[in-house]
């Protein structure tokens, strides 16, 4: 690759004609030169598909003559990254933007390290008229994919960020793309989790020039989903993920690996980490209302099958 790689960009598109663009705009004009834009827009109904007309052949746009939801969205980005020209892959959704030298920094340290995979930095969250509302700051998140792993376990929450720079033709070699999540919903979830099984070389930048929007939208509390969301991490690890690789006690340590009384023990692990998920489970702050409480508390019954499921074992 280059020392001045391109950037294939996807931006997955749909009824954001009040965000669409900001988003282009930062994509356009960064200072960053080498940059090739994909949009694929999913029937918009709005003023969407007219705005992205009007930029020409500044950009590639699709525009699909019927909505396929949020199903199709995983498949479009995987189409994108298995079509991508450049050596460096980013994807963004429409109502999100970046700002203007974020590319270049991001680009900057792979130039450090071109055996890096995987680049991301912080993440501004914006509301509908693009004030911070909050930063997030991944600079202490460990990078050693073992302990993305085992921090997954713990969070059942993404494993990396995945808002910057990934290296195209890692993914492709160890087809990380953004499957649907075998226990239900979750696609980034999986992603980074395939990224951090195949041992993604990964840096962290403290600079938090991806700008994630937060509107009426896409920022509502859907308790039991999330809740769903941590069955099925902690439901995916126990099943597929080697033990070693996630659940660390000392009682493992003093058994031998594979015998009864070691599966006897790891079981019994898992169920009492899902007894205490269920009892600490939260919804973040700037997403909880007043409702929030009761709907988890009503909630958290949810837990037991799985629980009783793995103390049975």
């Amino acid at each position: 690759m280059s020392a001045d790689p391109l950037i294939s960009v996807l931006v997955t598109s749909y009824n954001h004609e009040r965000f669409i663009r900001q988003c282009i705009d930062s994509l356009l004009n960064q200072t960053y030169p080498h940059v090739r834009i994909r949009v694929v827009d999913d029937a918009s109904t709005d003023g969407t598909v007219d705005i992205l007309r009007g930029y020409g052949d500044r950009i590639e746009l699709a525009v699909r003559e019927r909505n396929l939801g949020v199903e199709a969205h995983a498949e479009t980005i995987n189409q994108a990254i298995r079509t991508a020209e450049g050596g460096l892959f980013y994807r963004i959704d429409s109502d999100d933007f970046i700002a203007r030298d974020y590319f270049e920094r991001l680009v900057d340290a792979w130039r450090e390290d071109p055996t890096l995979d995987w680049i991301c930095g912080g993440v501004n969250v914006v509301d509908a008229e693009g004030r911070v509302l909050d930063t997030w700051d991944y600079r202490d998140w460990p990078t050693d994919p073992d302990a993305a792993i085992a921090r997954g376990w713990q969070t059942c929450s993404v494993l990396m960020p995945h808002n910057g720079l990934f290296r195209t033709d890692f993914l492709r070699a160890n087809d990380v793309y953004f499957e649907h999540f075998p226990y239900g919903w979750g696609e980034d979830v999986y992603f980074t989790l395939k990224g951090m099984l195949a041992g993604a070389k990964v840096r962290l930048i403290p600079y938090p020039g991806f700008n994630w929007r937060t509107h009426g939208e896409n920022n509502s509390t859907d308790v039991v989903r999330r809740l769903k969301l941590v069955l099925a991490v902690k439901e995916y690890y126990a099943e597929h993920i080697p033990t070693d690789r996630y659940l660390k006690h000392p009682l493992l340590d003093s058994l031998p690996a594979g015998t009864p009384d070691y599966e006897a023990a790891k079981w019994f692990l898992i169920a009492a980490d899902l007894y205490t998920a269920k009892h600490r489970f939260q919804v973040p702050g700037m997403f909880s209302d007043g409702s929030t409480a009761a709907q988890i508390d009503e909630n958290r019954h949810l837990f037991d099958d799985l629980i009783r499921r793995y103390a049975e074992r």
